[in-house]
């Protein structure tokens, strides 16, 4: 398996949903779900561009005028997006893009961490710490959907 490419452990409408296979260089076959249009994927490619890797989708869709009719949708870097973590750097969070299927479990557990963080130092003023807690008591009510969701075998 290429590198930064991983099997998903949920399912193809967080992340890719692949069972990724090697393929030809930059390249990784499998079947899935595009998370960008909904479409089956025929193989994921792997872009370098100086020290960084990007990840496309690529749908094939016959031929056009003799010449292989490819559409790609950009699934974001290998190893997450820099710029826009450091400015989040606050929150403990690692953005990443499409292709990483754990994100939304791994976005939720570091603001977890640092919502903690922030009240062991007292940094939230009392209408954050209410407007947060709403917010918390809301995904309280919707763990409880995701729970009856896993329950049905999905």
């Amino acid at each position: 398996m290429q590198k930064g490419l991983k099997a998903p452990s949920t399912s193809p409408g967080l992340g890719l949903g692949l069972g990724v296979q090697e393929g030809a260089e930059g390249r990784v076959q499998g079947l899935g779900v595009c998370p960008r249009c909904g479409r089956p994927i025929d193989y994921v490619e792997r872009h370098r561009r100086g020290n960084r890797v990007y990840i496309y989708a690529v749908h094939y869709e016959g031929y056009v005028n003799d010449r292989p009719r490819l559409v790609r949708h950009y699934l974001g870097p290998e190893g997450g997006y820099r710029y826009v973590t450091a400015t989040h750097a606050d929150l403990g969070l690692e953005l990443r893009g499409l292709n990483d299927p754990d994100r939304a479990e791994e976005y939720v557990r570091a603001l977890a961490a640092a919502l903690g963080r922030a009240i062991a130092e007292g940094r939230l003023t009392a209408a954050q710490a209410r407007a947060i807690a709403k917010a918390i008591r809301d995904l309280s009510r919707l763990a409880e959907r995701l729970e009856e969701y896993a329950g049905q075998g999905a």
